[in-house]
């Protein structure tokens, strides 16, 4: 799918420009391991380093499990879905408190 991206991209071809990707280093994943063991950490590294040199005017949105590397982060839009309140961000949807939500309408 990035792959198309970039050629549409390069040229000058039609494409939305946006590419999402759900989990896509969980393949990575050894077989017959611990649960919670991690993909090789230069696989990680290199698929998001590669990512983060996207010219501006493409998107890819990732949906992962596991964070980026840190010295990635500042190279990208990273938001990290934390589950708690008042750490990164709860969820993909405003959370509704008291039957009111963040705009104030039910």
């Amino acid at each position: 799918m990035i792959g198309l991206l970039r050629y549409c991209g390069d040229w000058e071809l039609p494409h939305s420009g946006l590419v999402i990707l759900d989990s896509p280093l969980v393949t990575y994943k050894r077989r017959d391991v611990q649960p919670g063991e991690e993909i090789p950490e230069d696989v990680s590294r290199a698929f998001y380093e590669a990512l983060a040199r996207t010219p501006p005017d493409r998107q890819i949105i990732v949906l992962e499990n596991e964070d980026p590397p840190e010295h990635v982060r500042p190279k990208i839009h990273y938001t990290h879905f934390s589950r708690l309140a008042g750490v990164g961000r709860y969820g993909f949807f405003p959370v509704v408190a008291r039957g009111v939500s963040s705009s104030g309408v039910v």
